[in-house]
């Protein structure tokens, strides 16, 4: 009797190690080199979401980043692109007045934008957010110590227009 105990506990057990598909994400590629960069840092919400940070591999720590990958999502975001991005403005702007931004573009399901900050080193940053099915997408590259030129500003810019929200192993496009 026991070994038949032991034969549906593992049969069960493997059932539930069955593949579960990747859930909704940004899928961007397109810059050279970036799949070498590493992750340096990460936060977990609660909602489920979470941030995540890169940085090129010769990046000693979370201290010392002169360029900063962000890929994040805020999952059950029900807010517009805009009202999102000014509420994201206006804690920035507590938090480090002279805070500057401008809205690149925009359409039904996407925003893209730049924003420098005067303190924290000064940092200057290109973003894009993107609207899915499960919530609100960012993908942001900022720099420490100067202004984005506007070359690098297009240059992300590319990728980022490129990157898409997909779903599943085989990243089938969602939008």
């Amino acid at each position: 009797m026991r070994a038949i105990y032991f034969l549906v506990s593992m049969i069960l057990l493997l059932i539930g190690c069955a593949h579960v598909p990747l859930p909704e994400h940004m899928v961007f590629h397109g810059k050279e080199g970036i799949e070498n960069w590493r992750i340096l840092d990460y936060e977990n919400f609660n909602s489920g979401g979470f941030v995540h940070y890169y940085a090129p591999p010769d990046t000693k720590d979370g201290k010392s980043w002169l360029q900063l990958l962000t890929k994040g999502i805020e999952v059950g975001a029900d807010i517009s692109l805009e009202k999102y991005v000014a509420d994201s403005i206006a804690a920035y702007k507590t938090n480090c007045p002279g805070t500057t931004h401008k809205i690149i573009e925009a359409d039904a399901y996407n925003l893209y934008y730049t924003n420098s900050y005067p303190c924290r080193g000064h940092q200057s940053e290109v973003t894009r957010i993107a609207k899915g099915n499960e919530g609100l997408y960012r993908l942001s590259y900022t720099i420490r110590g100067r202004d984005l030129t506007q070359n690098e500003i297009e240059e992300w810019l590319k990728v980022f227009r490129a990157a898409y929200v997909a779903k599943g192993d085989q990243h089938e496009r969602v939008r």
